[in-house]
């Protein structure tokens, strides 16, 4: 702050009026405390106010994400939040990170309209821009905050540097600047990004987390929000958007259905409130509800299984669990083999009191010779079942059907509309499937002329599969006058007609097992 503005600051300067002054005095603090002259709308209001561990500003485009998210991390900086006065007084150190891009042409010339000259001190230490902050106390002799500014092509071996205080995410990194960030073990962290394909990782590691593991707040805003822009701005705003991209780029809608393989399935929808208690469903003097366990055999990761109950109407169902429990794009290697999956498929039923079970399995694969023994995977599924004496346990081969086949039976079980109710929902327990649905999705770079299997991301496969052996073996799927209603099994001795009888046309107007809490 020069001479001059510390005189006038000094008193009203003679012949002046008191609102001439008051004018000035604005123009000045205006100047040299910007920060104060913030204006946030209701749902950054919110955002701020908020104390989680991690918080998320979700919005469309124009909607001030990013400066809500610039102002948020100058008030640390500052060390002058109007929402959180237990920042202290000690040095932190924090980092804002983003594309390129964002950095040069947003960020930095935001940050330096809201922290001026005389509170900072800036380094590029190598870089085309302004990489290091050092702010300064309001008499310009300490640092109070160092902060650096980071780009996603950076190596994620980077983002360990150094211990942090707080982190401003603009867009969301890779999964590895993530996890490398996280590793600091910072106090606190705020994103804020507009929900397209990069944001998927998110809802698994962050948005599906329960509070007691990972406290975290997040909160939609919208082009609508955004007072600050007048409607024909927004008008041609959202004439310019990618109709794919509408719904994320205008209201903060998660566009990662987009280029699945299922766009059917919609969590409002398919997703019950509440997991399913089995023993519940068993009405007393009858059969308990039918059950299909299917599985996915794997040679590198733990096979993937999935429990279905079968609706009393005999052409629809619920997946009401799976194994393993563990995030599945987490999982890199299995040490097990069939005796240790059939241990674990049973222990699992007696945990959850499933009974009247009947076990499908990958039929290429099942049917394969394992390396080493010459039998076919199949065979020895079901030799392990018969060694551990559960001598209900019997694997069968769901059935083979080309890959279009499998997909257009699923598709036709989520269906829903104006005269089609869904066939099949997810339990909260079989998390790993909702995950699946969402992230099972077409190649972006992908070749137009290889086979489908060819074009699709291979991670969240075998859950899906799992879904497609299971509803084929319903009487009503896709093309099933084209098959027998059970497959063959290992054996010739073991084969198996259908045993459904007649197709039952399902309620268009109830819910399954309807009157039942949480369905």
């Amino acid at each position: 702050m020069n001479d001059k503005v510390q005189k006038v600051l000094a008193g009203r300067p003679k012949g002046w009026s008191e609102e001439e002054y008051n004018l000035l005095l604005r123009i000045v603090a205006y100047h040299t405390r910007p920060w104060e002259f913030y204006e946030p709308h209701e749902k950054q209001f919110i955002f701020h106010q908020r104390t989680e561990f991690i918080r998320a500003l979700i919005g469309g485009n124009r909607s001030g994400k990013t400066y809500c998210g610039a102002q948020e991390a100058v008030w640390h900086a500052i060390r002058e939040h109007p929402y959180l006065p237990d920042l202290g007084k000690r040095c932190t150190r924090g980092r804002i990170a983003a594309d390129k891009k964002a950095v040069t042409d947003d960020i930095i010339p935001l940050l330096k309209r809201l922290i001026p000259d005389n509170r900072r001190k800036t380094f590029k230490e190598g870089h085309d821009y302004e990489s290091r902050w050092d702010i300064l106390s309001e008499d310009g002799k300490a640092i109070i905050c160092t902060f650096d500014v980071m780009t996603y092509d950076q190596d994620p071996k980077l983002f360990e540097s150094v211990s942090l205080d707080w982190v401003w995410f603009d867009e969301p990194p890779s999964m590895a600047i993530w996890n490398a960030t996280m590793w600091r073990l910072p106090e606190r962290v705020w994103l804020t990004f507009t929900p397209l394909r990069a944001a998927v990782w998110y809802v698994r590691n962050v948005k599906r987390k329960p509070q007691n593991e990972l406290s975290h707040f997040e909160i939609r805003v919208s082009i609508h929000d955004n007072p600050h822009i007048s409607e024909d701005q927004k008008k041609r705003a959202l004439a310019t958007m990618d109709p794919m991209e509408r719904d994320a780029r205008e209201s903060g809608l998660f566009m990662r259905l987009i280029g699945t393989i299922y766009p059917q399935f919609d969590e409002s929808v398919h997703v019950l409130k509440a997991e399913i208690d089995y023993e519940e469903l068993i009405e007393k003097g009858k059969d308990p509800p039918r059950i299909k366990c299917a599985i996915d055999p794997h040679d590198r990761k733990p096979p993937f299984v999935t429990w279905t109950v079968v609706h009393p109407d005999g052409v629809s169902g619920t997946v009401i669990d799976c194994l393993p429990e563990t995030d599945w794009a987490d999982i890199y290697n299995y040490a097990g083999g069939p005796e240790r999956t059939v241990r674990e498929i049973r222990e699992r039923e007696i945990k959850y009191g499933y009974r009247n079970v009947e076990y499908w399995m990958d039929p290429r694969f099942g049917a394969s010779p394992k390396v080493g023994t010459g039998r076919k995977v199949l065979s020895l599924f079901n030799s392990a079942a018969r060694k551990l004496e559960y001598d209900d346990m019997r694997f069968r081969l769901a059935r083979r059907v080309g890959l279009e086949d499998l997909h257009a039976t699923v598709r036709d079980f989520l269906q829903f509309g104006n005269y089609a109710t869904p066939r099949l929902f997810v339990s909260p327990r079989a998390h790993n499937v909702i995950s699946a649905f969402g992230f099972y999705v077409f190649k972006e770079n992908r070749n137009p002329e290889a086979p489908l299997s060819e074009k699709i991301d291979p991670t969240w496969k075998d859950p899906m599969d799992c879904i497609g052996y299971t509803v084929l073996t319903f009487p009503t799927c896709v093309g099933a006058s084209r098959f027998s209603t059970y497959a063959d099994t290992d054996s010739e001795s073991h084969r198996r007609k259908g045993d459904y009888g007649n197709p039952v046309t399902a309620d268009k107007t109830g819910t399954p097992f309807d009157g039942i809490e949480g369905w």
